[in-house]
């Protein structure tokens, strides 16, 4: 069965990722940052993934695109 090199509609994990990358996004926009060191990423990633909250954390872990695994996946469930 053909499987696409990168499709979130099948992994889970992206819905969630989604959310932390939007909040380091506006957490460097807030701060302003040029230039940004390793240890000061760090420091910023860890704050937004203990931000997430854990109604997030099932929200993503329920998403997925079910229609389209059906549709992708409907020759081979049709008798």
């Amino acid at each position: 069965m053909f499987l696409p090199p990168y499709c979130p509609e099948l992994n889970s994990i992206e819905s969630l990722w989604s959310v932390v990358k939007g909040r380091i996004k506006t957490c460097l926009l807030e701060h302003q940052y040029q230039t940004i060191t390793q240890e000061d990423f760090q420091k910023i990633m860890l704050d937004c993934l203990n931000e997430v909250q854990p109604e997030q954390q099932k929200r993503a872990a329920r998403f997925n695109n079910r229609d389209y695994i059906y549709l992708q996946l409907s020759e081979y469930l049709d008798p």
